[in-house]
């Protein structure tokens, strides 16, 4: 098959009818690209040099001595790698970039390659500032599931803060009509108390006896009639005495039985009052220990809270840090698309420069044989991918 430089419309050449020049010429190909192709010159992305391996270093070595062997001069390798080579030209007048265009180029290289440094630098900062915030998130979480229970714990204690608050005032209020009623009680007995009636008379039992000792006397002493008479009148007074003085001593009873009364209403009022004083010191009891306990959960929570703030405010410093270095990384690839953009801008007219030429030359020597077309094809693909550029009277 004849080696041919390649266009979309060019018919391919029958195997069969190749000459022997264009076998070789293949062969020789094919050896090269095998022997290219058995080096692994991948790329390494997490490199932080250029070239990102040894083995691109090795290969641009030996794409070197390939040069050398096709002719080319003044052949180097540089520290990124890169392959460079003159090759004396054979017309003079070929196109060529220019010196301000060449700098240009090579400054947008080297800019390139601080932007890609840079990067790298912002994309680790953001990574590890995104690793931050998504573990102050899980802290904050396990914050707010430890608050939750102790809140709810604080707000059940204020509930029963708030019922104990209520039932005191219940149990003031108790205790006031208590007290009112033991008073009222009291100012009862002490009315009642001022009501005996304070008679010096004889009590019945005494009247009784005496009476007795009088019918005994009357019945077994024989009296004179003035003794009789006068013993007589005195039974009739002690019977009006003895009527008078148990109808004393029923209203006395009658006195006593209702102060009895009064006196145990105000024994009554008296324990009702020490029983409300008692649930009242229980309740400021339960009161006082309910607003320990109120304090040091509150102070619990507020520890939380103050925690989760502290991490909120770390979150948002981290999250505007991401916000920062995303801003700084769109800059940088903005600028090095725009870089990359300038720089295909120039390889393409570099290279329809290329092309113009070519048809020139097409057009001023004729039809060339095989070898030479093929180092043609070999000279575009070069100046293509950028490796080499035309100059007046060589290529470079």
């Amino acid at each position: 098959m004849a080696l041919v430089v390649y266009r979309a419309d060019a018919p391919a050449a029958p195997a069969r009818t190749a000459p022997p020049a264009a076998r070789v010429l293949r062969e020789r190909l094919v050896e090269t690209f095998e022997r290219h192709v058995r080096v692994d010159s991948a790329s390494d992305r997490g490199a932080a040099t250029l070239p990102t391996t040894a083995m691109q270093r090795a290969f641009a070595a030996v794409l070197a001595d390939d040069l050398r062997g096709l002719g080319c001069a003044d052949v180097s390798v540089d520290a990124w790698a890169n392959v460079a080579g003159r090759l004396s030209g054979r017309v003079p007048g070929r196109p060529v970039l220019s010196e301000e265009e060449e700098q240009a180029e090579r400054a947008g290289r080297d800019r390139l390659h601080a932007i890609d440094q840079k990067l790298r630098d912002l994309y680790e900062r953001r990574a590890q500032a995104l690793t931050q915030i998504h573990q102050l998130s899980d802290q904050q979480k396990a914050l707010a599931d430890q608050r939750a229970p102790k809140q709810a714990a604080v707000e059940s204690a204020h509930r029963r803060h708030r019922e104990i608050s209520n039932a005191l005032n219940d149990n003031r209020r108790a205790r006031d009509a208590a007290r009112k009623a033991v008073d009222e009680a009291l100012a009862d007995l002490r009315e009642h108390r001022a009501k005996v009636p304070r008679v010096e008379r004889a009590r019945p039992d005494q009247l009784k006896r005496e009476l007795a000792e009088l019918e005994l006397r009357q019945q077994t002493t024989a009296l004179k009639i003035t003794e009789e008479n006068a013993l007589i009148a005195r039974v009739r007074d002690l019977h009006k005495q003895l009527q008078a003085a148990e109808k004393e001593a029923g209203a006395a009873a009658g006195h006593s039985d209702r102060g009895k009364q009064l006196e145990e209403a105000l024994r009554t009022r008296r324990a009702e009052l020490d029983a409300i004083g008692k649930a009242g010191d229980a309740l400021r009891h339960e009161r006082d220990a309910m607003n320990a306990s109120v304090r040091t959960q509150l102070y619990e929570a507020g520890a939380i809270y103050a925690e989760l703030r502290s991490k909120a405010q770390a979150r948002g410093e981290a999250m505007t840090r991401v916000d920062t270095l995303s801003r700084e990384i769109y800059l940088l690839e903005s600028e090095g698309n725009r870089i990359l953009r300038e720089s295909r801008d120039r390889r393409f007219e570099a290279q329809r420069a290329v092309k113009d030429y070519n048809r020139s030359v097409r057009d001023a020597t004729g039809n060339r044989d095989l070898l030479s077309r093929a180092a043609d094809a070999q000279f575009e693909e070069l100046l293509r991918r950028g490796r080499i550029s035309l100059g007046g009277g060589s290529g470079t």
